[in-house]
């Protein structure tokens, strides 16, 4: 099993990783890499501030750039999350096996049936989408797309995602009120850990709230709501 034991408040959980195969595209090449995916476990620790999909972007960047086996979860503050290992020898072995990268198809036929799917598109992307805070004077939810072929230095499938406002109209290129916020990111944490669940090893999220709003507000400084 190729797992990583996390200790944190204490307490152990598993995480499992998946390796991703190396390649080259455009003059740059990489090395085959782990991606690791979030479990329900994970999801109810303290994390600092940290979502369980930036922990497991934590561990998976560390192994991925340095080749470790061993570390330390830090958060944003560098202040110490949690410890995590794996065993080196299954590390090699699962390197050396080699893995075929999941063709778009096969992950929307692993994620159509999630809450939320709204669409494939051109065999390049899968488009999510959930109001999670109806019943306010400012509906509040997120646009989540799964890329399910490189581009650029991003390694396929990655994911990006915007936390937006709702009306009658459609999203609208607002964020959401803070009071919001933990809701929204709650949900979407929630549908990252299906994706993964499902068998859709994410290689990064992205957040692009901010760009979403430069580009529809390119003077934006803020809303009151």
């Amino acid at each position: 099993m190729q797992k990583i034991v996390i200790t944190l408040a204490g307490k152990t959980c598993i995480l499992r990783y998946q390796v991703l195969p190396g390649g080259s595209r455009d003059g740059l090449t990489w090395d085959a890499y782990i991606a690791v995916q979030p479990s329900a476990e994970l999801a109810r620790f303290n994390l600092k501030g940290l979502t369980p999909a930036m922990f497991c972007v934590n561990i998976a960047d560390a192994v991925n750039t340095h080749r470790v086996c061993a570390g330390v979860v830090e958060n944003e503050r560098l202040m110490p999350v949690a410890r995590w290992h794996m065993n080196a020898d299954d590390y090699r072995r699962a390197l050396q096996a080699g893995v075929t990268p999941p063709s778009h198809a096969a992950i929307v036929h692993a994620l159509k049936h999630l809450p939320g799917y709204v669409q494939a598109i051109d065999g390049q992307c899968l488009d999510f989408e959930a109001v999670v805070v109806p019943d306010a004077p400012v509906a509040s939810g997120y646009q989540l797309s799964v890329v399910t072929e490189d581009v650029g230095e991003r390694r396929a499938p990655f994911a990006f995602y915007s936390l937006d406002t709702h009306d009658a109209d459609g999203w609208r290129g607002y964020p959401p009120p803070q009071a919001h916020f933990p809701t929204v990111r709650a949900a979407l944490d929630a549908q990252l850990q299906a994706i993964g669940e499902a068998g859709v090893m994410l290689t990064q999220v992205v957040d692009e709230t901010d760009y979403v709003i430069a580009l529809n507000f390119p003077a934006w400084s803020g809303f009151n709501f």
